[in-house]
Formats: C-alpha cells, structure tokens, sequence
C-alpha cells in the first residue's frame, strides 16, 4: 500500500474509534485526533481541484457558510461553527478517498480497520477492567472511562454497526455484526440494535438469492440475543425493552427536558427564524430564547440541528442529498452508499448534523457515484456508430428468406436457421453494450 492508502487508513479508523486529545469540561467539546488529520485530506483534496465540482455537497457548505457569514452581524459567532470546517474537509477527505484508490483497495483498507477494532476495544477493556461493568451498561461512574465515541455508549455501538454496513459482502461481516449486536443489547444502545438491524439488511439484499445463508444469519442473531440476555438476567431485559419505549421519552418531555421537548422548541425556533442563525448557532440561540435550559448542546436529529443553524435553504440542499443517495437500489449500492443510509435514519433522532463519519462517506459515495456515472458515458462513447446505410425499413424487411436464391450469391441454408435483417443489424451493438455494462457492474 502507498503512504496515503495508509494516510486514509488511519483516518477512517480514527473517525470510527475516537481517540481524544483534549477536552474542555466546562463547554464538554472535545478534541479528537481526527481532527488533527482532516487538514491534510482537505490539502490532499485541494491538490486535485479539477476533480472537485459543483456538486450538492458543495452547493449546501456554500449555502451553510453564507448563512453563517450573514447571520454573524445579528448572531454573533459560536465555537462549534468550526464544526461546519471540518465536516466539509471530510467531505473533501472521503471523495478523494475515492479517486485515489480502487474498490479492492478499499475493501483491504476496511478489512484492516476492523482487526484494528479489535485490538482498540481489547486494549480498552484490559485498561479499563476494573470498570466493565460500567462500560457495558448505563450505569454511571465515579471514575472517567474511555468509549470508542466521543458520544459514549450510544455512538460507539452506532459506529461498531456501522463498521459492519461496510463489512457487507467480505468474510468479516458475521464476525463485525456479532460484535455490533452483543455490543449494543449489553450497552442498551437503541441506535446501535438499529444499525446492527439496517446492516443486515443490506447483506440480506446482498444474498437474497442464497436463503440458507440467510436462515443462518437469522438464527444466529436470534440465538445470541437470546443468549446474551439469558445471561444479564430479566433485569437487563426489562431496560432494554424500555429503551424502546416512548412513554419514556413522554414523560422526559412532561419536564420539559428530553428529544420531544426539544423538538417542539426547535420547531418554534425554526418558524420564528425559517432562513438560520449561522453554524453552531441555532440551538445556543433557542437556549436563550426560552424560559427553561436545556442540558444538553444539540437536538438530537440533523435536520433539525441544520435548519435551525443554515435555514431552510441549506435543508432543501440536504435533502436533495439524501434523495441522491435513496434512489440507488439495495442491490446495487457500494459500502459507503451503505453507511450514509444508516447516518440519514439514525440521523432523526441522533448526531448532530457535523459529524465526521457521516460526511466523510458522503463525499465518498458521491465521487463512487460520479465515477460510475462517467464509466458509463465513457463506454457509451466507445460503442461503434451505427450503420446510417442500411435503407429504409421496407429495404430490410426485403430481403432475401432463407431459401431463396439471390443474384449476387450462393443460395442461403435452408436447414440452418438465419437471423432476421433486425437481429443482424443490432448483434453486435448488443453484444458490446453487454460486455461494457458487465465490466461497469464489476468495476463499481
């Protein structure tokens, strides 16, 4: 592998586990090393500015940096505006990515990472022994863990699912969804059952023609949920369950604290403000406005966060995003297509709208689109023109049946069937456009 295969390498593993380099208790924003990485891929993106178009991506940081320019005279500015910078040099990161490498690159690139994995949460837990209780469930601790997230359990379950979506179609998929599914149920992580749940269905479409491979999988997730929770007892089971429910979340909104209640204020904040307060602003801003503090520093769904922070405008752009990504099929969507579905799904109830991972696959799946797009138009190109000689439609249909003796050749084999004057005309355009559509579907 070249240098900057392993450059990319230790970036996509630093934005799934999170290693942090400082962090600030009284404001709780973190410094991971991932940021200290993403200047260097956006210099690395910069350096091949003709590959960088003005695609949505581009359109909704445009859109997001203009509200935040706009907005400052009236709003001020907030420290996690930078938020908005690094999540655009990640999208810039994730499409070079792409152009630099192949499909076979990448997938060693992933296989290395999960066994990367691996070794982080071992040495997490030989570190942290004394403390594995505490890391596999909800209860709080005196003394500071390290989770593979900044987030904490929720985001590194999340993330170990995620590393499995883009496991799909390797040897290490099974292995990468147990680890994710155990992981999640132990640490009572709604959003990580979710994205364990998305990832197979994404190899479900990927094998939907082998059903013994997917009567296995079923039984084996089935038989170790029910294993795990044989072992942490009707307790464990109880919350799990409840993690689930929504009259938990109903009764946080009662006390005017929890997603529903901040939703409902966000949705005011937004109708009272429809065109954004500038990146990092909106919610601070909706802090200030109300009556009552909320503890914690984002809503909790992306679009909110987005539209609050860029204005309806920049959500128009990101849902056009969405759409780009949505309307390729299940079975044929590469591995970072994959991740940025499940970002969009957990995006509505978490994340915040600039997270690294979710906008480094963006930009990823965005140039692996462009780039099949113009294989296909460069193979479009190369087929051979078609014959403008050949007359009219009454000139084919007359000519010469099998049988019948022309003036200009031998007699035509009347035992051997002949294609039609259609068939020949077309064979051979046929015959290319498959071989170029099967290396395309290959290739991609």
């Amino acid at each position: 592998m070249r240098l900057i295969h392993w450059f990319y390498l230790a970036l996509v593993f630093l934005t799934l586990v999170q290693i942090p380099v400082y962090e600030n208790d009284v404001t709780g924003n973190t410094l991971n090393a991932y940021h200290l990485l993403l200047p260097i891929g956006l210099i690395l993106g910069a350096t091949r500015i003709h590959r960088l178009t003005l695609n949505l991506e581009m359109c909704f940081f445009i859109s997001m940096a203009c509200t935040t320019m706009f907005t400052y005279w009236v709003y001020g500015y907030n420290i996690r505006g930078i938020l908005l910078v690094f999540a655009g040099a990640a999208c810039v990161a994730g499409a070079d990515w792409v152009h630099r490498t192949t499909v076979d690159e990448r997938k060693q690139t992933l296989r290395i990472i999960f066994w990367m994995t691996i070794i982080a949460i071992i040495a997490r837990n030989v570190m942290y022994h004394g403390e594995l209780a505490t890391i596999y469930s909800r209860e709080k601790s005196n003394s500071p863990v390290w989770f593979l997230a900044s987030g904490g359990p929720n985001l590194e379950s999340t993330h170990l699912g995620m590393l499995a979506a883009l496991l799909v179609g390797t040897s290490l998929f099974l292995p990468s969804l147990a680890i994710a599914a155990i992981t999640s149920v132990l640490m009572l992580s709604r959003a990580g059952v979710i994205a364990c749940l998305a990832a197979s269905c994404f190899w479900i479409a990927e094998n939907r023609r082998n059903p013994y491979r997917i009567g296995f999988l079923l039984i084996a997730l089935i038989g170790a949920t029910t294993y795990v929770m044989l072992l942490a007892g009707g307790r464990h089971e109880d919350q799990l369950t409840q993690r689930f429910d929504i009259k938990a979340e109903q009764r946080l909104a009662d006390q005017r604290q929890g997603r529903l209640a901040i939703w409902k204020s966000a949705s005011q904040q937004i109708t009272s403000n429809p065109l954004g307060h500038g990146a990092g602003n909106g919610f601070a801003m909706m802090n200030r406005d109300l009556d009552h503090f909320y503890r914690e520093n984002n809503s909790h769904n992306i679009f909110i966060d987005l539209t609050m922070d860029g204005g309806v405008q920049s959500t128009l752009l990101l849902l056009m995003i969405v759409f780009a990504n949505l309307r390729q099929p299940l079975t044929r969507m590469d591995s970072c297509t994959r991740l940025v579905w499940i970002y969009f799904l957990l995006g509505m109830f978490e994340f915040t709208g600039y997270d690294i991972i979710g906008w480094f696959f963006i930009g990823a799946s965005s140039a692996s689109r462009a780039l099949a797009k113009q294989a296909i138009d460069e193979q479009q190109d190369a087929l051979p023109p078609a014959d403008t000689n050949i007359g009219s439609i009454d000139d084919m249909m007359s000519l010469p049946s099998p049988g019948e003796v022309t003036d200009d050749g031998p007699q035509i084999d009347e035992g051997k069937p002949q294609p039609s004057a259609r068939d020949k005309i077309t064979a051979d355009d046929e015959q290319w456009w498959a071989i170029d559509m099967d290396r395309i579907r290959h290739s991609a």
